[in-house]
């Protein structure tokens, strides 16, 4: 063996089991005309073999460069094949193994951490960009790294003393909250009253049962159980809002918004913490901030991007769109937030997942003829920001929960009937309104002073209903860490 070659025995079992081929993968390759594609994955599977971990980095390095420009040919991302998705995440596999050899060869130098949260990363590309039949083996090697990483690492110093974040500086009284507050409500009350006839409610006494309204409060335990996790961040300035007259991604105030890969701590750290003003109390923790006469600003804002985020779209949908258009000099004078948004993270990271629990009320459903029925499908969302964060006005097309687990929120909602007041947008955002709500152009958009709308406040321990379709307009009062739940049928 060469000097700088590694033995495939240094590999514990369970990555010798997932750096395989997997099974049948160069069939399907060759079948779709990726032959280059195909004749990497071989040369891999010969190099494992011949255990040449130098020439299998190379190769791992190759494949995942030819599968990823492969992953962003198309148009869009549900036009992205399984197998493509597949070959990046072996690239992602075999690579994250190499880091493992290296770092159990070299003895647990001092280019361990180093090592180990490459693997991290690695592993997480794999479960944002490849196949869902990935994640059980995926889980699993995480788990070990995490193990490592607490096991051989010194931990970091904790977070400084507790920071809040600055409220927004337009104001909206609590009296003027028009959306009805309802004391967990027994299942048959709130189908009857609210499911059936699609009317909002806040429930309130429904979370107290929540692990994560504690321990989400203290951003050392985010960082510990989940810090060098990547995620998608949304990064931008201005208010995200795109405009008739305006290029994608840049809204009439010269803002910009385009998507970043980060470890969790990263984006903590950079755009949470930061954005915090140091008051008394516990270490790390968020701040809390009263709601009382605060509220909405037309600060900055993010334009989801997908029309409703439906089945089969997963959480790599526009990963790969890093870069939107520049700005430089607003860009110097206004600084960036950072925004988690809309993203599968309970998928991702188990150990959170524990921490909440899905409402009963998920469990309920009407079928087209008003009949009762149940659907066994319940999609999680996680927001997570700093103040002043916003997803402009928009529907889903589901049945909505929106749980607030720290901090509060601006909630204005429109009734489906207010569809023509609202200028929807054209073609895959037409679940978009055209309208900023907050500053509204009404010379532009006439109908808007006619729109109907309710308001509310939504805080700590809260949980909104949103059904399906209806608009609406949510900003971070504070620091928020909101968990949505999407059930039912899909509509529209």
């Amino acid at each position: 063996m060469k000097q700088d070659d590694m033995s495939f025995e240094l590999l514990p079992s369970a990555w010798r089991v997932v750096i395989q081929s997997p099974p049948g993968l160069l069939k399907a390759l060759t079948q779709e005309g990726a032959l280059l594609c195909a004749s990497l994955c071989a040369k891999v599977r010969e190099a494992i073999q011949a255990k040449h971990w130098t020439e299998v980095k190379t190769l791992g390095k190759e494949l995942q460069e030819v599968s990823w420009e492969s992953l962003h040919s198309g148009a869009a991302w549900r036009e992205v094949t399984v197998t493509i998705r597949r070959a990046y995440a072996h690239s992602q596999f075999v690579l994250a193994a190499a880091e493992i050899v290296q770092m159990q060869q070299d003895g647990y130098s001092d280019t361990a951490e180093t090592c180990l949260k490459e693997c991290m990363r690695r592993l997480d590309m794999a479960l944002l960009m490849g196949p869902p039949d990935i994640q059980a083996e995926a889980n699993g090697l995480i788990d070990w790294v995490q193990d490592e990483l607490l096991q051989h690492l010194p931990q970091k110093p904790l977070l400084p003393a507790r920071k809040r974040f600055r409220p927004s500086k337009a104001r909206i009284n609590d009296e003027e909250d028009d959306i009805p507050r309802l004391a967990c409500p027994s299942l048959h009350a709130f189908l009857d009253q609210h499911i059936k006839p699609q009317v909002p409610v806040i429930l309130t006494d429904g979370l107290e049962h929540w692990p994560a309204l504690k321990l989400w409060r203290d951003l050392n335990y985010l960082k510990r159980v989940a810090g060098q996790r990547v995620v998608p961040v949304e990064v931008g300035t201005g208010t995200y809002l795109t405009a008739e007259t305006e290029e994608e991604g840049e809204d009439e105030e010269g803002g910009e918004w385009g998507q970043q890969l980060m470890p969790l701590t990263d984006f903590i750290e950079r755009y949470v913490v930061d954005a915090c003003s140091e008051v008394d109390g516990g270490e790390g923790e968020f701040g809390r901030e009263s709601v009382k006469n605060l509220m909405v600003s037309g600060a900055d804002a993010k334009l989801e991007y997908t029309s409703g985020g439906g089945e089969g779209e997963g959480i790599g949908r526009d990963v790969g769109k890093i870069e939107g258009k520049t700005n430089r000099a607003l860009r110097d004078k206004r600084k960036k937030k950072g925004y988690l948004a809309q993203h599968e993270l309970f998928e991702q990271v188990a150990a959170l997942k524990k921490d909440i629990y899905v409402p009963d009320y998920c469990a309920l459903e009407v079928d087209e003829e008003g009949e009762e029925e149940e659907d066994g499908q319940v999609i999680l969302h996680a927001w997570f920001g700093p103040g002043g964060t916003v997803s402009p006005t928009h529907t889903d097309p589901y049945h909505n929960l929106l749980a607030q687990v720290v901090g509060s929120k601006a909630v204005r909602l429109f009734a489906p009937s207010q569809s023509p007041y609202l200028y929807a947008h054209e073609g895959l955002l037409n679940n978009n309104s055209r309208v900023n709500v907050q500053k509204p152009d009404l010379e532009k958009f006439p109908l808007f002073a006619q729109a109907k709308s309710q308001r509310c406040v939504l805080k700590e321990g809260e949980m909104l209903y949103i059904p399906p379709l209806w608009w609406h307009h949510i900003e971070s009062l504070e620091t928020s860490f909101s968990v949505s739940f999407w059930w039912g049928r899909r509509r529209g």
